[in-house]
């Protein structure tokens, strides 16, 4: 009963946000209009070409901080901007419709899943275009081949002092996470 309860107010709050939130900044929502940082397409366009080793000045931004684990930038700033203003005005939006924002987990309580309103075709194409191919060049063939990037969990959240003050050490059981870091200057 409590179960679904849950699913249909999931449901309703998924069904008002995709069918009746108009997007601010329609450009966000497709992939092609995307703005990345020059560091991050000179590493792109570097690691289409058949290397055998990943080394370079080109590839000083791509920065191994741990065994497999890599830091980069991605985004334009201005663009990483305007992602978190898209997001603020959904998060807006469901305030002034009444509707209780579904977070991306059970850890935090700011933030929104993208996908909840218009970015799943957008992010699925990023996936497909750019982390894979990224993701079979710096990984073992043999670990892009088992475990192939098939599916996204897009989200923000938001970190600020006094907020979600709580947080515990947490597993991520994905194949693949590229957080990033977006803040408005």
């Amino acid at each position: 009963m409590i179960q679904t309860q849950r699913q249909n107010v999931y449901d309703s709050y998924l069904e008002a946000a995709l069918k009746k939130f108009k997007p601010k900044d329609l450009e966000l929502y497709d992939l092609k209009k995307w703005k990345f940082d020059y560091r991050f397409l000179s590493i792109l366009e570097y690691l289409k070409k058949d290397h055998t080793e990943l080394k370079g000045e080109i590839l000083k931004p791509l920065e191994e901080v741990l065994d497999g684990v890599f830091r980069f930038p991605m985004l334009e700033e201005k663009f990483a901007c305007r992602l978190l203003t898209e997001v603020a005005y959904f998060q807006d939006w469901c305030k002034k419709a009444g509707h209780q924002i579904v977070r991306p987990n059970s850890m935090n309580n700011y933030g929104a899943i993208l996908d909840h309103f218009g970015f799943k075709t957008a992010l699925s194409d990023l996936v497909s275009s750019v982390i894979q191919p990224l993701a079979a060049r710096l990984y073992r063939a043999e670990f892009a081949k088992k475990y192939g990037l098939d599916s996204h969990h897009g989200f923000l959240v938001e970190y600020e002092t006094g907020k979600d003050t709580n947080l515990n050490f947490h597993r991520d059981d994905s194949g693949n996470t590229r957080p990033s870091k977006l803040q408005n200057m």
